[in-house]
């Protein structure tokens, strides 16, 4: 009869059909598979720079320490801005990547964990804090804060803040009780400003010893001016120039001998020529990946043996200006 298909026909069709659906199938799976293979590829192309990156920058970290051992087997009795570990951004490149390097002597900065305790030391300590404090033109009573939010007790100092005070805020939260860890701790202080922060953070730095010295041949004039409220910053900036051109000081009596101190009454106590605590920074470069670290090295003051205090991998910065900002990945 015509217009009908026969049987053989009408199965041939459906046969046609089903290996075409069949092919379709196969080829999105096939498309899908290749494309979660190149992401799984990327994606381990990527962790894989990302971590050569992070190694780059604890290789900066070495690094530094190598230069901070040579320095003291060359030269164990000071420290000075003009010895090679201060040369500023250090510049290296491997296979691939690269790495800017550069290290910070803490002692040559006021360190805040000295307002905290007892004795001539702190007290010294407090005094010259309180005068780069007028200096810059910054609330003192930041310094009172830090007292409390560092002390066991809770009792408030004149100008201070306790538990409560914090309490009351939103979000809320209470003081560490502890020494501080690191100096960006200091914008938790109640009434502390962002401007009072990025004025005084240059000059200032946290560390594990309240009773650490100050480094005369490292300081910037603005520090080396809280020695003596006598002393102007003209007359810091004069001995920085002595410094620069006949070379550091040998001692701290050489450093007491320069004239803009005479009369002053400067007291020796809590001043050295010679540092302990460093801070390095390091950007590493490999490939597209950019890691960040700074670390926390105490180096000691007999046998130049080095060890890593802390390190941050969360921060990230322009070399050379002092400009940080927090990274979201603390370990890219």
């Amino acid at each position: 009869m015509t217009g009908l298909v026969s049987r053989p026909h009408a199965n041939a069709g459906v046969a046609l059909i089903t290996v075409l659906l069949v092919v379709v199938i196969a080829t999105v799976l096939g498309v899908s598979t290749a494309k979660k293979q190149r992401m799984t590829i990327q994606s381990s192309s990527h962790f894989f720079t990302r971590a050569q990156a992070r190694y780059f920058a604890l290789g900066g970290e070495e690094f530094a320490r190598q230069i901070l051992h040579k320095d003291f087997v060359t030269q164990p009795q000071w420290d000075s801005l003009d010895e090679p570990w201060a040369e500023p951004n250090m510049f290296f490149e491997f296979d691939g990547g690269d790495i800017n390097l550069n290290i910070i002597d803490l002692q040559g900065r006021l360190n805040v964990n000295g307002l905290i305790g007892k004795g001539q030391k702190i007290i010294q300590s407090r005094a010259r804090i309180s005068l780069l404090t007028n200096q810059l033109g910054a609330d003192p009573a930041w310094m009172d804060k830090l007292v409390d939010w560092s002390d066991l007790d809770t009792a408030a100092s004149p100008l201070g803040a306790e538990d409560y005070d914090y309490l009351g805020l939103s979000p809320a939260y209470r003081t560490s009780s502890q020494p501080l860890a690191d100096l960006s701790e200091l914008r938790l202080l109640l009434g502390f400003s962002n401007e009072a922060f990025f004025s005084l953070k240059d000059h200032l730095a946290v560390l594990p010893d309240a009773y650490s010295d100050l480094n005369v041949n490292t300081c910037s004039g603005l520090v080396l001016q809280t020695l003596a409220t006598g002393l102007s910053l003209e007359q810091a900036e004069s001995i920085l120039a002595t410094r620069i051109t006949e070379g550091a000081f040998a001692s701290v009596e050489a450093f007491l001998q320069q004239p803009e101190l005479a009369g002053l009454g400067v007291n020796q106590e809590g001043l050295s020529v010679q540092s302990r605590f460093f801070k390095v920074k390091v950007r590493a470069r490999f490939e597209d990946q950019i890691a960040y670290l700074t670390s926390i090295l105490h180096r000691d003051p007999v046998t130049g043996a080095i060890v890593v205090v802390g390190r941050n991998s969360g921060e990230k910065f322009i070399m050379g200006t002092g400009i940080t900002q927090p990274v979201e990945n603390s370990d890219g």
